[in-house]
């Protein structure tokens, strides 16, 4: 495949049920995904930040990333929490996520070369999901 000539499609859950898992579980594509986190993690073991920018700053592409990242928690500051006798979450996160789907196109973008901007819907569906489940209000983290 040519980069810049692949097809993207917003995603749509495939994983339903115990036998979904399994099957993922003995895929190539789950094994591919486990390699390059093993890959990154590996990459990333004993890095830290101060250390980066103290020999000279980040790469473009990561303060790009960075740069997405403040945006996010920029819009914390556009949405309060709300008083709430919930037991867990605070009912304004629905709408800080609503928020963050709205811009996430524009922020994956961002971070991405002109070459791959194509999968810009396709990863800001991804991008906004990593921050929690907007109807669960749950963040993701397990310590809701």
């Amino acid at each position: 495949v040519e980069v810049g000539h692949e097809e993207h499609a917003v995603p749509c859950k495939r994983i339903s049920s115990e036998a979904d898992v399994r099957k993922f579980l003995g895929s190539a594509t789950c094994g591919d995904y486990v390699s390059f986190v093993k890959c990154l993690c590996g990459k990333l073991a004993g890095a830290k930040v101060t250390e980066v920018e103290a020999e000279g700053g980040l790469s473009e592409p990561l303060a790009k990333v960075r740069e997405a990242l403040a945006a996010v928690s920029a819009i914390v500051d556009e949405v309060p929490p709300r008083e709430h006798n919930m037991r867990y979450g605070n009912p304004a996160f629905r709408d800080w996520h609503d928020l963050l789907c709205q811009r996430a196109e524009g922020l994956v973008s961002a971070v991405l070369p002109e070459s791959q901007r194509g999968a810009s819907r396709e990863l800001a569906y991804y991008f906004s999901d990593s921050f929690g489940n907007r109807t669960r209000i749950d963040y993701g983290t397990g310590h809701e």
